[in-house]
C-alpha cells in the first residue's frame, strides 16, 4: 500500500492548471485549451476541461499540442470559461509547471474579459529546481524529464489535461520524497507568490457547453 500524498504540507485547496496556447507571448498569442483540476481536503476532485475557441485562425504549433483551427468549432470563447474557473479557484491556489506563464495568460485574458487575475500561485517548476539541484543539466527540470524521474507514466504530453495529471502525480511524489526534508518548508515558500491585493473575476456565469479535447 503506497503512503498518502501529504497534501497538507500545502497551502489549502490546490487547482491545478495547464494552458495550450498559440504561442508563449501572452500580448500576441491567445489560449486555446484549458484544463483546471481542484483538490482540496474533503471535497471530491473537481475537474473543468476544454478547448477554447480564441475566434481567430492561427492555432500555433499543431505538431507540439495537437489542436487544429476545425477543434476549435464550437467550442466557449475564454469570457465564457473565465467565469467556471472561478467556481473551482475560490479559496485556492493556483498551481502549475512554469506558473508564470500560465499567470501571464490568465492575467491578460482577464483584462481583456474586464476582471484582474492575481490568484496566489505555486510553481511546480521552482520547486522541482529547489529540489532537484542534481538534476540541472542532466535530464532538466521539465514536467516530462521530472515525470519520468518518478517513474511516472508520460501520457498526453502537451495536452491540458494530461499535464495536468502529469503535474498532480509529480507534486505528489516530491512531497512524499521530501515529506519530512529540512529543504521542503523553504522550497515551497521560494516556489510560492502571494495573491494580487486588488483581483476580481469578470462579470458572467451563463450556461456554457464545454468542449473537452477528448469527447
Amino acid at each position: 500500500m503506497s503512503t498518502p500524498v501529504p497534501w497538507h504540507l500545502l497551502p489549502g485547496p490546490l487547482v491545478m492548471i495547464d494552458l495550450e496556447t498559440t504561442g508563449t507571448s501572452a500580448t500576441h498569442h491567445r489560449i486555446v485549451e484549458l484544463a483546471a483540476v481542484r483538490k482540496a481536503p474533503g471535497e471530491p476532485t473537481r475537474v473543468l476541461h476544454t478547448l477554447v475557441d480564441h475566434g481567430q485562425q492561427r492555432v500555433g504549433a499543431t505538431h507540439i499540442h495537437g489542436i487544429t483551427r476545425r477543434m476549435l468549432d464550437g467550442a466557449p470563447g475564454i469570457d465564457e470559461v473565465l467565469p467556471l474557473l472561478r467556481r473551482l479557484c475560490e479559496g485556492a491556489t493556483m498551481v502549475a509547471h512554469n506558473a508564470s506563464f500560465e499567470h501571464r495568460f490568465l492575467r491578460t485574458e482577464m483584462d481583456r474579459c474586464g476582471g484582474v487575475w492575481g490568484m496566489p500561485r505555486l510553481c511546480t517548476l521552482l520547486l522541482a529546481r529547489r529540489l532537484h539541484p542534481e538534476r540541472k543539466g542532466a535530464g532538466g527540470h521539465g514536467l516530462g524529464g521530472m515525470a519520468r524521474c518518478y517513474d511516472i507514466e508520460v501520457k498526453a504530453a502537451h495536452t491540458a489535461l494530461g499535464d495536468v495529471r502529469m503535474m498532480s502525480a509529480m507534486l505528489g511524489q516530491m512531497l512524499r520524497r521530501f515529506s519530512e526534508h529540512e529543504r521542503l518548508p523553504s522550497a515551497l515558500q521560494e516556489s510560492s507568490r502571494p495573491a494580487a491585493e486588488d483581483w476580481q473575476w469578470p462579470e458572467g456565469g451563463q450556461q456554457v457547453r464545454l468542449k473537452p479535447r477528448w469527447g
